[in-house]
Parts: structure tokens; C-alpha cells; sequence
């Protein structure tokens, strides 16, 4: 979306009714504009570099019409109106929630009008504010984004036989999807249901209003010891394959001995703890069952316990930066702590 409020583009004028005028390039459904990599809008018909753009894959279009279940229909100067809010804001929730700016292109359908609706109408209500509204859009959109890549990559990785002789990985995606896709859209609910409980539980507990946003709270980080050299000696596939067990493992011990996951770098893991000794148990676990594994490099961890300011899902503040310090200076296979954790 553009943040033009007549919705018309750079260059482009208003009708008088507000819609884009005459002047605006005509942009056909299944071709929506696109953003050049110097922020120029370019459509399907465009030349780049002397060369034409090439349509849109028609299986692309079938696998978006099935997997939002509508057919574009608006531009988001007409998706935005239709909303009842201003293309400025409009442009605000689209960016936030990871979308380029399309121009005018009609590649919109009514699940983002009721999106647009949706968030405007939680802030007219007062439950959101305008900050907040966006704030959720990116956290969202953040989340959702790498999740649908990793889905997508796990899922084409996983097929090492097609259904059909002679079909191809991209054939074979239509019906995967459409055989998938509900039974994931349920399951997604059902874990951010999961998680909400858990999180409101969380603070609900907290003793005053203050420390729902500051909290005291144990916060560890696991790193892989020599991870740069790995890159330059092992193959992307082992690498990744090191990397995948390792935040698995990392994941799974973080549960499991109720501590929280933040989130993962690669060759690093940022996990955090109600509780000091349960961060500590945490960290003496990872080091342990990396230990045990000849495939893993050393662990090194490091922890601290304090007050963190916690937005959309991370942690900030001297607590977390001091948990960093220690593991950069911790030997390897080792846990290190601030006097604090461990009285604690």
C-alpha cells in the first residue's frame, strides 16, 4: 500500500470522487504492481533493463485464491474505503504486518478489507491505540511470516517422492496446501490459545501494574563455541542440519523445565525464567545433553536475573545485555552467573 491518502500514487491525481484519475497506468488483476529495489513502482507491463516483466504465475494465483479463499477485487485506495479508514493508516497496518507497497494494483480481497476493519474498529472502541494497533499488525506479521516460510521449506523438503510419477515439487504444492491448510489453521488457533493463557497467567501473577511491563525474571543465553569457523568448513546442508538440532534441543529443554524461549539466532539461544534456579537447571541441561552429543560444539552459557522490559515477546534492558556479557567470556561446556542468580 502506498501512504498517499488519495490512494492515487506519486504523479497520480485524484478524480474528483476521490478515486485515482485517468492518469494512473492501468494495472491489470492478475498482475499487481510491484516495488523495484530503489522503491519504484513497477507493473507487469514495465520494462526493467530492457526486458519485460513476466506475468504472474498462473499457479501462484490458484494457490492465493485458495489459501485467502477470495479473488482480488480492490486496489488499497478502494480496500481502505471500503474499511472506513484513511489510506494513511491503512498503508500503516499493511507495512506493519511485512507487505510491500503494491502501488494501485486491484490485488486485494475482502479478508484484508475485514482485517483493516477489524483493527480500525478495536481502536475507535478504545480497546487499542493507534500505536498499539500497528505494534500488533508487526508482531504478528513478524511471527506469521517466518512460520509460513518454515512450513512451506519443511514441507517441500519432506516430499522426496511425488504422489504421481513425473510431477514436480511446484505441482505437487495445490494439493498439499489445500489438504493441509485447514487442518493447520486449526492447530494454529488452538496454540495461540495455549499461549495466551500462559502469558495473561503470567501477568495476572505480577504484584503490581508496574512489573507487568518491568519484570524480574532470570534470563539465559546458550551459544555454540567456534560456530564462524563451522560455517567456513562445513557444507550449508550440515549446517543447517547442526543448527536445526540444536534449537531443537534448546526448545525442548526450555519447556520442559518451564522456562520460556525467546528466541534463536543460528548458533544462539535467548531463553528466559520466572525463576533464577529454574534458569540455572535450564542452562546445566543444555550444557549437559550438548556434552553427550559428538556431533555439538562446546555450550557456553550465561545468566542474569533482574528487571526486563518485555515488547512483543522480546526482553530488553542491563539484565539481558549483562546475561550477554557473561556467555561471550564464559569457557566453553561452562555456565556462568551474576552473584544475584545464584543466591537466588
Amino acid at each position: 500500500m502506498t501512504v498517499d491518502d488519495t490512494g492515487s500514487g506519486t504523479g497520480v491525481h485524484p478524480a474528483p470522487d476521490g478515486e485515482p484519475g485517468p492518469t494512473a497506468r492501468p494495472v491489470s488483476d492478475a498482475s499487481p504492481a510491484r516495488v523495484d529495489a530503489h522503491g519504484g513502482r513497477t507493473d507487469a507491463h514495465d520494462r526493467v533493463d530492457g526486458h519485460e516483466e513476466p506475468e504472474e504465475n498462473p499457479l501462484a494465483l490458484r494457490l492465493e485464491q485458495l489459501i485467502l479463499g477470495a479473488e482480488r477485487r480492490y486496489t488499497p485506495f478502494q480496500a481502505a474505503r471500503s474499511a472506513g479508514v484513511s489510506m494513511e493508516l491503512a498503508s500503516r497496518f499493511w507495512r506493519a504486518m511485512g507487505f510491500a507497497d503494491i502501488g494501485q494494483a486491484k490485488a486485494l480481497t475482502e479478508a484484508d478489507v475485514l482485517a483493516l476493519r477489524r483493527l480500525a474498529g478495536l481502536v475507535e472502541a478504545g480497546l487499542l491505540s493507534e500505536a498499539m494497533a500497528v505494534q500488533v499488525a508487526r508482531s504478528t506479521g513478524q511471527t506469521t511470516a517466518r512460520l509460513a516460510e518454515w512450513q512451506i521449506d519443511s514441507f517441500l523438503e519432506g516430499l522426496t517422492e511425488p504422489p504421481e510419477p513425473g510431477m514436480t515439487r511446484t505441482e505437487v504444492t495445490y494439493p498439499l496446501v489445500e489438504l493441509l491448510l485447514p487442518e493447520l489453521e486449526e492447530f494454529l488457533v488452538y496454540v495461540w490459545r495455549r499461549q495466551l493463557a500462559a502469558a495473561t497467567g503470567r501477568v495476572v501473577q505480577a504484584g503490581d501494574d508496574e512489573e507487568m511491563v518491568d519484570r524480574r525474571l532470570a534470563v539465559g543465553f546458550a551459544d555454540l563455541v567456534g560456530f564462524t569457523r563451522l560455517t567456513r568448513r562445513m557444507e550449508e546442508e550440515e549446517l543447517g542440519e547442526l543448527v536445526e538440532a540444536f534449537e531443537t534441543t534448546a526448545a525442548d529443554l526450555v519447556a520442559a523445565h518451564g522456562g520460556r524461549l525467546i528466541k534463536t539466532l543460528g548458533d544462539e539461544v535467548l531463553y528466559a525464567a520466572d525463576d533464577a534456579g529454574v534458569a540455572a537447571e535450564i542452562a546445566l541441561r543444555l550444557i549437559e545433553t550438548m556434552a553427550n552429543d559428538e556431533t555439538m560444539p562446546e555450550l557456553r552459557v550465561g545468566i542474569a536475573f533482574g528487571t526486563v522490559t518485555t515488547r512483543m515477546g522480546d526482553v530488553f534492558g542491563t539484565t539481558v545485555n549483562l546475561a550477554s556479557r557473561l556467555t561471550s567470556i564464559a569457557p566453553g561446556t561452562r555456565s556462568w552467573s551474576t552473584g544475584r542468580s545464584r543466591r537466588s
